[in-house]
Order: C-alpha cells, then sequence, then structure tokens
C-alpha cells in the first residue's frame, strides 16, 4: 500500500481479507479507509465488477469514485503491467446510493421484482405530484364507507406518511393490527392503503415510472427468489456500506444482508454519534446488527477514534461538550447515545479560542432571531484574516468568507439570516431546500409564464404588467383594473383598450404566447428578457449575481421538463402552480461568487468540514405537532380526533424522548465538522424550562465565557469597506441562451455537431424544442417501441434468456414489441454474433471522458475489458457504420479498447473498427471538440442535412 502515511489501525481496516467493522469517529478518515480498502480488493484480485460500494448520497459516491479514480491511475502508473487491466476493468465497480443498488436489480431482474422493462425515476416533488393527481380517483373506486371510515385530515397525512416509506408501513401497519383495539383508526386506514398502494403500483408499472420507494420495494421482492439471490451472489464478492448507522432496518434485513449471504466479504462504517436521519427512516441499532454481522463471519471490529480534521483544541472542546450533552442511554432515556471520545490525530500548532459562545436575550421572539441572525454576520466578518490552518500549503493562512459556514438545526430563520447577511455585504450560497421557488427573480419567471399560458389569470398578469417584464405603476394597474366590467378580467380590459401602453403589452403576450406554441417556456423566458431586460433588472440588484444565476438555473429546469415531454406551456404552468401549491423543495444555483460564506442545514453538512463554523439552533425546540406517527411499540397511530388516548400519550413521550436523542447528535455532527474555530449563537426563549435548556448548552462549554446581546440593541451590519488592491466590481451577467458551450455533453451531441453545427446550437446552446413536421409523423409506437425493444434485449442478453423463453420473462411487452424482441435474440444464434457471447462483459456501463473544457458522457452497452473490446448493439433498419464511428471512437478510448463493434441485430452481423480507425476518429472527435469550445456553429445546409431537419421551421440557412 502506497501513499499516505496510515495509522495502525486504519492499516489494518485496509488490508485484512477478512470482513471488518469500523467505528468511525468523525474526522477519521473514513473515505480514505474505503478507499485504500477497494484497492486493497483489487490487489487481492477481486473483479472490479464484484465490489459494490453502498454510500448515503450520490455526493458521497462520487466523491469515493474519483478517489479510487485517481489512486488507480497512480498505481498503473506506478506499475503498468500489473495494473493495465484492473485500470480498464475499473468501469464495472458500482459506487452507489442504496436506491441506486436498489435500481439495479430491479432492471436485472424485471419479472420477479415487478418492476417492469422500463422505469424513470421521479424526484420527490415529481413523486408527490403523481400521488396527488391520481389518489383521488383511486379512493374513488373503494366503498365510501371504507373512505369515510377515516376522517379527510387524517386520511391524506397517513397516506403520504405510508408511502413515504413502504418497509417501515409494513411492519407499522402490522403492529396496529395486533394492538390496536376495534374501531381505532389505524385499522381502519389499513384496507385503504392497501387498496391503493395496489392500483398506485400497477399504475405506476403500466406508466413506466417510479419513486425512490418503489426502487427498495422491487429490490427486496426479487431477493426473495433463490435464483435471484444466486444471481446476485456470484455478482458480489465484496460489500462496503458507509454511514452505517443511518441505514433503515428494511433496507438491511431485507437488501443488503441477502446480498452478503452468498459468502461475500463485508464492510461496514458507521458511528452513532452521527446519526440523525430517523425522520427518513434511519435506525442506527442498524449499525449494531452489521457489526454482529462482522463477527459472526470471523471478521475484525475496529475502532478509529483519531480525528485529522479538527484542530487538538477544537477536539478538546468537542470531547468537553459531547460528554456533557450526551449522557447514554438510561431507564429513560432508551434512545441516548453514550458520547466517545475523539483523538487529536493534528499536530499542527494550538487555536486561540477555538470555541465562542455567543447570547441574544429579548421578551419579543422575531426580535431575538433578528438579532442573533445579525450578530452571526458580524461574527463572520470578525473572522476575515484569522489565520487558519490549510492542509494544501502546509501551514497558515487569513481566513477568507470560502472557509466559513453557517449550519442550521431547520431553515424556519432563514429570511432573517440571508437579511441580515446582505445588510452587511457578507456573500453566502444557500445549500439545498426550498429556496428556488421562492426567490423573487424566480416569482416573477413563473408570472410571467402563467400570464402567456392564461392571460386571463388576473394575478398572473398582473404580477407581470407590475413586475420586471412590465414595469407598470401601481396607479396604472389601478387603472387598468377600472376599466373592466363587472364579470371581466384584466385581459378583457387590456385588450378592449386604446391606450398605447395597454396595446404593447398585449401586442408581447400575444407574440409570446405564439412562441410558445412553437417553442416551450424557455425560449418565452429568452424572448421576455431580449424584449423587457427583466434579468439586467434583477442583475443590477445588490444580489444581482445570486439572482442571475438562479434565473439560469430555473431556465435550465425548464429545458429538462421540455426533454422529459412537459412541453406545452399550459402543462408547464399548471405544473409551477402544483409546486408552489406543495411548498416544493428546490435548491438555488451554485453561488455566482467563488469567495462566499456557505449557508446549510446540520444535516447537509453531514461529511463536510470547514474552517470555521458557525452553529444555531441547539436548544431544544417545541417537536412539530404531526397527525401521523410509527412507533416502535405501537406501530401506526393517527392523531384521535376525540383527544389523546392512552395509546397516543404513550407514543408521544416516546417519540420526544427520540428526538431529543436526535437532537443531541446533531449538536455533535454540527460542532464536528469545524477544523479550527467554532462559534455558537444562541437566542433563548423565555421561561425555566427555556433557561433550563440554555445553561445546560452553556455548560457544554465551560472554558468559554458567552458574550451577551440585548436583541433591541443589535444594530443591523454594513458592509466592509473595499479594499481597492487593484481589484474591480464585475457583473457577471449573461446575454441570453448561447452564451456558452455546456460542460458536458451527450456522446451523441458529435454526430449531431457533425451533421449541421448550427443545428447542434439550436439544440444543446439555445434549448429549442424540436418541431414535428406533419411529413414526419411521431406515433407513440415509434417514440417508446425502439427503447422497450432495446431495454429488452439487453436484459435478455445479461440474463442469458432466449427466443423461447422470453415470453414467460417478460411478460409486460406488447404482442408486437414481444415478436420484435424475439426475432432480435433469433439473430444472437447468426454466426457473425454468436462469439460474442463468450467472454466477460460488463454490460450499460456509464461514463464520462473529459476533453480539455467538455466532458463528453454516456453509457455503453457492452465492455470486455480483457479482450480489450467493446460493442455497440443497434436495431437500425440500414448498416450505416460510419455514422458511428465517433461515437465507438470514445468509447474506445475511455476503455483503453483495440477494437470496437456495431451489432446490428436485424441483420445478423458485426462490423468491426480496428485500431487504426478509432483512432483516426478519436482525431475527428478532437478536432470536432476544438472547434465547438471556439463556438464554430456556421450551418452546413444541403437538402440530405435539411430534409430531415426538425429546426428548419426556425433556421434562416435551411435548403430543401
Amino acid at each position: 500500500m502506497s501513499g499516505p502515511v496510515f495509522t495502525a489501525v486504519q492499516v489494518a481496516a485496509i488490508t485484512t481479507p477478512l470482513s471488518v467493522a469500523v467505528n468511525a469517529g468523525a474526522g477519521s478518515g473514513k473515505t480514505r479507509v474505503l478507499t485504500e480498502r477497494i484497492i486493497s480488493s483489487l490487489e487481492r484480485g477481486v473483479p472490479p465488477g464484484q465490489i459494490i460500494a453502498v454510500t448515503f448520497t450520490d455526493q458521497a459516491a462520487a466523491e469515493l469514485r474519483g478517489r479510487v479514480r485517481r489512486r488507480v491511475e497512480e498505481c498503473a502508473a506506478a506499475e503498468p503491467e500489473v495494473w493495465r487491466s484492473r485500470h480498464a476493468a475499473l468501469a464495472g465497480l458500482r459506487i452507489g446510493t442504496i436506491h441506486g443498488l436498489c435500481g439495479q436489480i430491479a432492471r436485472a431482474h424485471p419479472a420477479e421484482s415487478g418492476a417492469g422493462m422500463a422505469f424513470e425515476i421521479l424526484d420527490a416533488n415529481d413523486e408527490q405530484l403523481w400521488r396527488r393527481t391520481h389518489l383521488s380517483t383511486v379512493l374513488a373506486s373503494l366503498p365510501p364507507d371504507v373512505v369515510a371510515a377515516v376522517p379527510g385530515p387524517l386520511r391524506g397525512p397517513g397516506l403520504d406518511a405510508l408511502f413515504q416509506d413502504p418497509a417501515r408501513a409494513h411492519d407499522a401497519l402490522k403492529r396496529a393490527l395486533d394492538t390496536a383495539p376495534d374501531g381505532d383508526l389505524s385499522r381502519a386506514l389499513h384496507p385503504i392503503y392497501r387498496h391503493v398502494q395496489a392500483e398506485f403500483e400497477m399504475l405506476r408499472t403500466a406508466q413506466g415510472v417510479a419513486s425512490f420507494a418503489d426502487l427498495e420495494t422491487w429490490a427486496a421482492r426479487a431477493l426473495q427468489h433463490q435464483e435471484v439471490r444466486a444471481y446476485e451472489w456470484a455478482r458480489c464478492a465484496h460489500l462496503l456500506l458507509d454511514e452505517a448507522q443511518d441505514t433503515s432496518r428494511a433496507q438491511w434485513a431485507d437488501i443488503l444482508q441477502p446480498l452478503v449471504a452468498g459468502g461475500a466479504t463485508l464492510t461496514v462504517v458507521g458511528d452513532v454519534q452521527q446519526s440523525i436521519y430517523a425522520f427518513r427512516g434511519a435506525d442506527f441499532a442498524v449499525f449494531g446488527d452489521a457489526v454482529a454481522a462482522v463477527r459472526a463471519r470471523g471478521g475484525l471490529v475496529l475502532d478509529m477514534a483519531e480525528s485529522f480534521r479538527s484542530a487538538p483544541a477544537v477536539v478538546a472542546a468537542i470531547n468537553t461538550a459531547s460528554a456533557h450533552l450526551m449522557p447514554g442511554p438510561g431507564p429513560r432515556r432508551p434512545s441516548a447515545t453514550a458520547s466517545r471520545p475523539l483523538r487529536a490525530g493534528r499536530t499542527d500548532a494550538a487555536v486561540e479560542a477555538p470555541v465562542e459562545v455567543h447570547v441574544v436575550r429579548g421578551e419579543e421572539r422575531q426580535a431575538r432571531e433578528t438579532a442573533a441572525a445579525r450578530v452571526i454576520a458580524a461574527q463572520l466578518q470578525a473572522q476575515l484574516g484569522r489565520p487558519v490552518h490549510d492542509r494544501v500549503l502546509g501551514g497558515v493562512r487569513p481566513a477568507r468568507y470560502a472557509d466559513m459556514a453557517v449550519l442550521l438545526r431547520a431553515r424556519t430563520h432563514l429570511d432573517d439570516l440571508e437579511r441580515a447577511l446582505h445588510e452587511a455585504g457578507v456573500p453566502y450560497a444557500v445549500h439545498g431546500g426550498r429556496g428556488l421557488y421562492q426567490r423573487p427573480e424566480v416569482v416573477d419567471a413563473m408570472m410571467l409564464l402563467c400570464a402567456v399560458a392564461d392571460p386571463t389569470d388576473d394575478v398572473a398578469l398582473a404580477a407581470t404588467l407590475r413586475g420586471p417584464c412590465g414595469q407598470w405603476t401601481d396607479a396604472a394597474l389601478l387603472g387598468l383594473a377600472a376599466l373592466r366590467q363587472p364579470g371581466q378580467s384584466l385581459w378583457h380590459a387590456l385588450c378592449g383598450s386604446a391606450d398605447a401602453a395597454h396595446r404593447r403589452a398585449v401586442r408581447r403576450l400575444r407574440y409570446w404566447r405564439r412562441a410558445a406554441g412553437l417553442h416551450g417556456a424557455a425560449r418565452v423566458l429568452w424572448l421576455a428578457d431580449r424584449a423587457t431586460g427583466m434579468s439586467a433588472q434583477h442583475a443590477a440588484q445588490p444580489d444581482g449575481a445570486r439572482r442571475t444565476a438562479n434565473l439560469r438555473r430555473f431556465s435550465g429546469l425548464l429545458r429538462e421538463w421540455a426533454q422529459a415531454g412537459r412541453r406545452d406551456l399550459r402543462q408547464v404552468a399548471e405544473y409551477l402552480c402544483n409546486l408552489t401549491d406543495m411548498a416544493a423543495a428546490a435548491g438555488e444555483a451554485a453561488s455566482p461568487v467563488a469567495d462566499a460564506v456557505q449557508v446549510m442545514t446540520v444535516h447537509a453538512a453531514k461529511g463536510r468540514e470547514f474552517p470555521v463554523v458557525v452553529v444555531t439552533g441547539l436548544l431544544p425546540t417545541a417537536m412539530p405537532d404531526v397527525p401521523v406517527r410509527f412507533d416502535p411499540q405501537f406501530g401506526l397511530l393517527l392523531r384521535p380526533p376525540q383527544g389523546a388516548t392512552p395509546r397516543w400519550t404513550a407514543a408521544l413521550l416516546g417519540a420526544r424522548e427520540r428526538e431529543q436523542s436526535e437532537h443531541e447528535r446533531t449538536i455533535y455532527v454540527a460542532l464536528t465538522r469545524a477544523e479550527e474555530r467554532v462559534i455558537v449563537v444562541l437566542a433563548p426563549r423565555t421561561g425555566k424550562d427555556a433557561a433550563r435548556g440554555l445553561q445546560n448548552v452553556l455548560d457544554a462549554f465551560p472554558n468559554t465565557c458567552p458574550q451577551e446581546y440585548a436583541a433591541q440593541l443589535v444594530p443591523p451590519g454594513t458592509p466592509l469597506p473595499l479594499s481597492g488592491q487593484g481589484g474591480r466590481l464585475v457583473l457577471p451577467v449573461r446575454p441570453g441562451p448561447g452564451a456558452a458551450l455546456p460542460g458536458r455533453l451527450p456522446v451523441t451531441a458529435l454526430a449531431e455537431y457533425a451533421r449541421c453545427p448550427l443545428a447542434f446550437r439550436f439544440h444543446r446552446l439555445e434549448g429549442y424544442l424540436p418541431l414535428a413536421w406533419n411529413d414526419h409523423p411521431a406515433t407513440p409506437r415509434g417514440q417508446t417501441g425502439g427503447r422497450t425493444v432495446g431495454s429488452a434485449v439487453h436484459r435478455a442478453l445479461e440474463a442469458g434468456y432466449s427466443a423461447d423463453t422470453l415470453p414467460a420473462r417478460f411478460g409486460k411487452l406488447t404482442a408486437a414489441d414481444r415478436l420484435d424482441v424475439q426475432d432480435l435474440l433469433r439473430q444472437l444464434d447468426a454466426p457473425a454474433i454468436r462469439q460474442l457471447r463468450e467472454g466477460t462483459w460488463a454490460r450499460e456501463v456509464p461514463f464520462a471522458l473529459p476533453l480539455g473544457r467538455v466532458t463528453l458522457d454516456g453509457i455503453v452497452d457492452a465492455v470486455d475489458p480483457a479482450a480489450g473490446t467493446v460493442i455497440d448493439y443497434k436495431t437500425d433498419q440500414n448498416v450505416q457504420p460510419e455514422q458511428h464511428l465517433l461515437q465507438l471512437a470514445v468509447y474506445a478510448a475511455q476503455f483503453h479498447s483495440r477494437q470496437a463493434g456495431l451489432v446490428y441485430l436485424r441483420h445478423g452481423q458485426v462490423h468491426w473498427f480496428g485500431a487504426d480507425e478509432l483512432q483516426a476518429g478519436m482525431q475527428q472527435v478532437q478536432a470536432l471538440v476544438h472547434r465547438m469550445v471556439a463556438l464554430d456553429l456556421a450551418p452546413t445546409p444541403s437538402p440530405a442535412v435539411c430534409g430531415h431537419c426538425v429546426y428548419r421551421g426556425v433556421c434562416p440557412s435551411t435548403t430543401e
């Protein structure tokens, strides 16, 4: 093992061939250990395709994947002969979230899982909207007395809670049926849920959509079959589980345990002190079960308690605070976690004042929160220039805003904080959350789209006229309203007016409405911006850079929705209204300012670290009054309409105890994000209980003298003066679509650019929607049949199905598609194709190939690293291999392949590209990318190119 120096415990965790459980304290280097553990497995000869690493988030998966790739490249540079094949096979390594793993299992076993042949995963917002859309129809098929047995205010929240976690719902309903008395509402909800669940599953399968919860259900269902488990055991030699304490009981028992039951090596990493996702179904006891599973296999259980993140003084403060705040389990605190002290792994100089505590006192809640936000802003300003340790430099440097983070327990008072940071001129970026659709610039854009979709919507039209696209005064708007006749809308009054300003507004709205019919919502925003300077007006505001970035992000979302089928402006407007009604969450754009304070919840900060951390929300708060609870003893409970019952009261007490334990662990996670300094800001409520809670937190920092403020005396912050050291203010206003080449492009974009750069510009840079022409009708069969047939063929190849066994295995195919797939499978016995069944193939392998400023990504159908071969299956009617050379050249370059084949299934033949052709193709690819980066977008019109172009209706260079 080469590279950085490791501790003896880390070396043992990395190198042992046995299963291992690692109790990894905050900052103890668990990601490095997981990376090296994977490298060690590769060195022992474990094929990359048989290594599975499960992380908690996509971000953690991307980080681990990148680290492994870099280490393999380092090893390959040092020992090229030994590592060449391992490097080429690295694409088969499976690193992702539990839902990514479940999706792979569901797709590999569509019949056993019930997932169907192809499905699209809905995000949280779309899945909630999907349920809302179909729930009333499904409930209508039940007898009215069954539905009415549960009151409406409890029925909706109860079903939502169950559908968000079907695995936990199954256990909760079973416990409720076992313990609830007759007449209990949980019993009445049971038949409703079962009916809706069955109907929803049929609907989602028919529509080809799935939620994240469905993925878990499908994977667990598939793994109940012995033949599925045997298949997966052959593909899993080593399973690594990160953040085991945040895994749910069902994920461990129904998915992960069955996967390793075939004898796979098991590596689990966790820390019970950092278990803060109970609201998502996480059960910290799962880590204990995983440790027991490792012991039962004769594996090692190791303790990594050395923190390489925090300075020694910060580690000492964290240990003192956690020992006080985390008392451990007891008779009245069964879910409490005992603190486990960290050891300082850093040896740099001591940090001056590692912890500061600031207390804001006041009688009025809003005044306290406003003052606390101002104190935070002032403390951030005070940190500028203070020394922080830089690991890259290996020394000390002055702190900047990018070194700082504000961690929130919840987003309840985020508006106060943003206002205070804005007053003080502190640049900041808010991570994740609900922010985008509530931002004023996005609200203006949404109102515009709603007004164009339906001008008779008075609220949307008034907002558009009053906003940056109209710039009307209140007096002008009142004057228009006075022109209305009884029952008329503002739009009718506007159309009937002879006023020049009114006529101009009508012309604009009608023009944008016509444009929407051709090009969609993103184009309407662009036209409105060009006509009114909407984005420039937002850019001129004090937070203009942030507003401009958010408008770009919103426009990008509109294009994504269009590509997903939500093209009609009326559909978009209705969708936006639904998102607003649901208070849908959507993160804002990344901060356009590099040197900015990061604002996020403690949950979002998990896995991150910052030199300076400001923590707020450490005081206990009232537990939210929810109508539905999952209780370990009673299962599902609905709040009794007639008042609290003994069961509800007992469940409430248990929930409060678990909430308190989770709060203590959340404090620990927040404190352990800090490298150099922790700044605690408290705004306690008044009263004896609040005073006791405040004193408890203050006692956790005995070596710190709190600084106190009277809320009414804390003034708003003022921006720090500019340094004037040769810098200048820059307003990063983007002039509109087409200003920049995307950093990532699908590999298919190469052929698109080679065919006509102007069409490429319309599609990739400006977001024009393809137009449907009458001479090229699009049918549902044409749109989906090819994808369904291709998916079925790929699954059949991977599972070894034949044309004869296909109907039983793929019963959800239409009759026409089934016959088509059978014919294609019979072609697999053609002499030219039969030989491809030999070899060690990795199928459906995603990749990303950087080429300068552009990264090309895609999914290759099959790779045989040992033979140095990639292949791509085609169901084309015509054999035209030259059209696919660029695509195959990229595949070969990514996987270091010496040959690439196009398998034409309809013709029973394979066209092979040799090394020279692939090299020549790659030279063409690099030349095309160079032209793309130079924004060489001149059209190449010709009858052959323009005759079938979907943009010929908007292209000035069309030649027919």
